[in-house]
Order: structure tokens, then C-alpha cells, then sequence
């Protein structure tokens, strides 16, 4: 029975290894290029990346007014050559594994912007000011399922640079339909909710992704975005209303993110896999048996056959002889 357990380790390692396979970054990620990210705080520009210096996250220019340093929380890597000539690219499979608020597997490459987080009413992005957070995305670059968008997040991030996630807000483009949406999740209700989305016009080829807090003290943004033709504005259009922010605590964080849901198993397929496991784990441990245990195999020869009778009955093997 040890042998068998072993074996059935060993299948179970193997299903651990399909599990990953589904996990492992493919063909199939969302990818685009932003070219300019901008946190305006009453009326002034407060943080602006150009992507120019060749940093990739998590290293940021410092706060504008200040002159104060900041930084990105990352989620996943920006490896080398991500940020290059005032380009940011996102892939998402560059992106660490996680959940939606709605339990969905995800895979999410994010740059989260380390605003202060404290609880008083003035650093940071409070309810106490009015913000607003903007990128713009060149949608020729855009390919993949997913999405790729601008969020407020309530995020923390610990000692160790664990972070957890309260709600998130999100205006995103989603290349599959060709739309800009905004969506809400609410992590400790479980809960996602679009709010609605846009049509890209006609000839449209960058947006600028826009989340606004327009009015102090009401825990309310609203979502927009700006459609370019060859850099000719073709307007701003408006996304779903406003939504509730600052549900959980008095501050947001800005954030980019490119993300896309993974593929999950149907029911029935993974009660065939463990079974087809749980068999392979069977089959291995008789096979091992009859190599190592002969007695437990059924002889052709009358007297091996009694005397594997003897040993039934008995409980003691015969002595094997050495070759």
C-alpha cells in the first residue's frame, strides 16, 4: 500500500504539472503600447510619465510640484526593452496569476503608482481633492484577448511587497470588440460589474483612457475617453455614469493594467483527469508490485500455484532466489 501512495504522488505531481500548463503564459495574451500617463490633483499636473528614460516600472519620475521620488508596485515584470522611446509596453503575459473579484483566474501585468496612503486629508488621491487619471494607448498596437486600461485601486502593498486588493475601478480598451468599457470590482463582495461601454469611431486609431473624481467630497468618478484620428481629437465621449469610490477606505491609487482571464476546465473534464490519474497511479503500483512482490502474480505451474496458496494463507512470502 506504500507503493501505492507513491505512485499516486506521482500522478498528482502530474496533474499539479497540467494545472500549470493551463496557467503558463501562451500565444494568446493581450498586448498594446501607452504613451503617456498623467495624475492631475486640483486642476495640476501632479505626476506625469512620458516613458522616455528608458526605466521601465518599477521606477517612476518623482512627483512634479515636489519633486519628491515614487515608485510603481509591479504586478508580474516589465522586462528589459518594456519602456523605450516614450513607449510602454504591456503583455500580459508578463503578468503575475490571480483572481477577478468574482473568482475568474487572471493573468495581470500592472504598475500600480505608490500615492501616499495614509489617512489624512490632504497627500495622495483623498475624497478631499478633486483627481484625475488619464493614459493614451495606441489601439494599432493592441492584440490579444483581454483588455488593456487605467484604474483606481484601493491597494495596499505590505513590508514583504505583498498587496491586497479591496475594489478597483477601470476604464480599459478591449481589442476583441473594439470597445472601451468601465467596470467595477468589488473584491469583498465578490462582485463585477461593467458599467458600460464605447464603439470605437470610425478611423480612430490612439484613446485616452480617462477616470475622473470631479467633485470634493462626493465618492463618485466618472469614466471617459478621447478618440484621436492621426493625432486630431474626435472627442470625448462619456462611459456608464459615475460609480462609487472610496467604498472601503479615504484614498485610491492610479494604476495601469493589462489583463486577460484564463482558460478553466469544465467540470466533467477534470473529473476524467482524476480519474485517468487516479488509474495511472494504479496501473504503476501493480506493475511495480509484480516486480518486486511475484507471489502476487497468478503461476502456470501447479506447485508454484500451491505454493502461493501456502504463502495466501500463511501471510509469509517464500524465500526468492538471487540470480
Amino acid at each position: 500500500m506504500f507503493e501505492f501512495w507513491q505512485h499516486a504522488r506521482i500522478a498528482a505531481r502530474a496533474a499539479v504539472a497540467a494545472a500549470a500548463a493551463l496557467a503558463a503564459p501562451g500565444a494568446g495574451a493581450v498586448t498594446g503600447v501607452l504613451h503617456d500617463f498623467i495624475v492631475t490633483r486640483d486642476g495640476a499636473q501632479y505626476f506625469r510619465d512620458t516613458f522616455a528614460d528608458g526605466l521601465a516600472p518599477p521606477s517612476a519620475p518623482p512627483y512634479i510640484a515636489s519633486g519628491n521620488p515614487v515608485s510603481y508596485y509591479v504586478g508580474g515584470s516589465y522586462p528589459a526593452g518594456s519602456e523605450a522611446d516614450g513607449r510602454l509596453t504591456l503583455d500580459s503575459n508578463q503578468g503575475g496569476i490571480g483572481t477577478s473579484a468574482n473568482g475568474v483566474p487572471s493573468r495581470t501585468q500592472r504598475a500600480t503608482l505608490l500615492t501616499n496612503a495614509d489617512q489624512n486629508s490632504t497627500n495622495g488621491l483623498k475624497p478631499s481633492r478633486t483627481f484625475t487619471l488619464s493614459a493614451l494607448l495606441d489601439m494599432t498596437t493592441v492584440s490579444g484577448p483581454g483588455s488593456i486600461g487605467v484604474r483606481f485601486v484601493d491597494r495596499t502593498v505590505n513590508a514583504t511587497g505583498t498587496s491586497s486588493l479591496r475594489e478597483s475601478l477601470a476604464v480599459e480598451y478591449v481589442p476583441s470588440s473594439g470597445t472601451v468599457r468601465m467596470r467595477h470590482q468589488d473584491f469583498f463582495r465578490g462582485e463585477v460589474q461593467t458599467l458600460g461601454s464605447l464603439s470605437t469611431p470610425l478611423g480612430a486609431d490612439e484613446v485616452r483612457l480617462i477616470l475622473s473624481h470631479p467633485v470634493v467630497d462626493v465618492p463618485l468618478a466618472i469614466g471617459s475617453a478621447e478618440f484621436f484620428d492621426h493625432g486630431q481629437s474626435l472627442g470625448i465621449f462619456d462611459i456608464g455614469g459615475a460609480a462609487s469610490i472610496f467604498n472601503y477606505r479615504q484614498f485610491v491609487r492610479p494604476e495601469l493594467a493589462a489583463g486577460m482571464s484564463l482558460p478553466v476546465p469544465e467540470p466533467h473534464t477534470v473529473s476524467m483527469m482524476l480519474i485517468g490519474l487516479g488509474l495511472i497511479a494504479w496501473r504503476r503500483w501493480r506493475r511495480a508490485g509484480q516486480r518486486t512482490r511475484p507471489w502476487l502474480t497468478t503461476p502456470s505451474d501447479p506447485a508454484a500455484w500451491a505454493s502461493m496458496t501456502w504463502v495466501r494463507f500463511s501471510g509469509y512470502p517464500p524465500t526468492r532466489r538471487r540470480c
